[in-house]
């Protein structure tokens, strides 16, 4: 995923950085990295916003699994 599409895919969502972070339990600085492609984006974090956008799985989904 590049780090446009992965912007885009927060934007989609409504979602902030700083929230992925908490939901993934990452550092705060890391979805940063990611959105400015100084560090790649996992593919587990790929497909998790390609399900969340895809409307396979919710944010609530989420929160509730922690």
């Amino acid at each position: 995923m590049t780090p446009k599409a992965y912007r885009e895919a927060l934007a989609a969502l409504g979602m902030s950085q700083a929230r992925l972070g908490r939901l993934l339990a990452c550092d705060k600085a890391t979805p940063n990295r990611w959105a400015m492609g100084t560090a790649p984006v996992p593919r587990a974090v790929e497909l998790l916003l390609l399900a969340l956008c895809a409307g396979r799985l919710t944010i609530d989904d989420l929160e509730r699994g922690r």
